[in-house]
């Protein structure tokens, strides 16, 4: 009995020293485990339908740094109004998966780990997949339609992420979504798993498509919101967003002069821009040759025509191109100046060019590609030149006749 009195403190003091160190390693083992994830990947969802009965399986995966994981468990609730439990199944081989919805308090609980205690649970692959019943044509299935979500790694508490499914609508375009530039946009044939029937997009610049797959561009630089109502061949109406920021781009714009002879021509770059800087200048003289500085002067080896072309980038990597058609045969003549009266003039969908006994007409691009030729009619007093087919830019034209070349420059836009 004498001893007691001193046995005591020695037991309660062994007892608090052994608590505190179990309890600074399990912190430390939670730190760790808490930096993994147990992740329900609506992204990867797939939907099915089956007697009229939509079904959506929901797949599940670790993301961890952990290669000794042998086990994993979680528990939720989720919207019974949207959605009801069918089914857990194993996509690993030797994973066994226990799941059990208990109908008193609306918990689906799961416990997954090998058949055998030297089972190494994979990473980053799916695991296994939750099937559920979807209530309801047209049900969305959202993260907020799961709950109360506890998950444990190894038996210690960690943490949990559900990935929201990715936007029906993907931008093709790689940023940065600069002013005066075409941006792409794309939707895929299916929205959670139904067939689309009809798309209609709203790019926030007035502009709208029907297409699956179209392209705008935006004047200013500016937050623009862009949506797209999607139908189903079921009838169910689907409707996505997403804002985009366009940057300002850059103003190609140069003047040039030919020296006397009419062999060099000397180019003054006057491209502008209001916020940002201009890093960035080529020079396509027409002939196959090209240069970087700010002007440059060049040669010609030969007499014809070009088209001189300047492409200006600014320091946050949008870009602008300025052209102007240019030749040396017998004299100074300039697209830019034209010899021929078009109208509408910018034209969007047919230009019309009065004629005067012509017997050819050709059309290039800004990079003098031949885009249209066509022998005409030397009795007629005008032609239709459709350009509702033609890109957005600006066009040269030759009107060949028995004495002259007649020479002008157009611009189409699409309204």
């Amino acid at each position: 009995m004498k001893f007691i009195p001193l046995l005591i403190p020695f037991l309660v003091l062994f007892v608090f020293n052994s608590i505190g160190q179990n309890s600074a390693l399990h912190g430390t083992s939670q730190n760790k485990i808490l930096s993994d994830s147990i992740v329900f990947d609506l992204n990867q969802a797939t939907y099915s339908t089956v007697s009229s009965v939509n079904y959506i399986e929901i797949p599940v995966w670790i993301k961890s740094t952990n290669t000794s994981i042998s086990s994993f468990d979680f528990w939720f609730q989720f919207d019974a109004n949207k959605l009801t439990y069918v089914s857990t199944s194993s996509l690993v081989p030797g994973l066994d998966a226990f799941s059990n919805f208990n109908t008193n308090n609306s918990y689906l609980s799961n416990t997954s780990s090998g058949a055998s205690i030297d089972f190494i649970v994979p990473l980053n692959t799916h695991l296994i997949k939750l099937k559920f019943s979807i209530n309801g044509l047209c049900t969305t299935i959202l993260p907020a339609d799961f709950y109360n979500i506890t998950t444990l790694i190894n038996g210690e508490v960690s943490s949990k992420k559900i990935i929201e499914d990715a936007s029906a609508f993907y931008i093709l375009t790689p940023s940065p979504f600069c002013s005066n530039a075409f941006i792409t946009f794309n939707c895929a044939n299916n929205v959670y798993g139904k067939p689309i029937q009809n798309y209609l997009w709203n790019f926030g610049n007035s502009m709208t498509s029907t297409n699956a797959e179209d392209s705008t561009t935006y004047l200013n630089s500016n937050n623009y919101q862009i949506s797209l109502d999607l139908t189903t061949t079921d009838g169910c109406l689907y409707t996505f967003s997403k804002q985009i920021s366009v940057i300002e781009s850059p103003q190609a714009n140069f003047t040039y002069q030919w020296t006397p002879n009419l062999s060099s021509v000397i180019c003054t770059n006057t491209s502008t821009i209001n916020n940002g800087t201009i890093i960035s200048n080529f020079w396509d003289f027409g002939d196959g040759s090209t240069a970087s500085t700010t002007n440059p002067t060049h040669t010609y080896s030969s007499l014809g025509s070009y088209v001189l072309t300047l492409e200006v980038v600014s320091d946050l990597g949008c870009a602008s191109t300025y052209s102007v058609g240019i030749s040396n045969v017998n004299q100074l003549e300039e697209y830019s100046i034209s010899d021929i009266i078009f109208y509408p003039n910018p034209s969007d969908n047919a230009l019309y060019i009065p004629l005067n006994k012509d017997n050819f007409i050709k059309v290039f691009d800004s990079f003098g590609r031949l885009v249209f030729s066509k022998e005409l009619d030397k009795n007629s007093e005008k032609f239709e030149l459709f350009t509702r087919d033609f890109e957005a830019g600006k066009y040269f034209v030759e009107l060949l006749s028995d004495q002259i070349i007649k020479r002008g420059s157009f611009v189409v836009e699409h309204f």
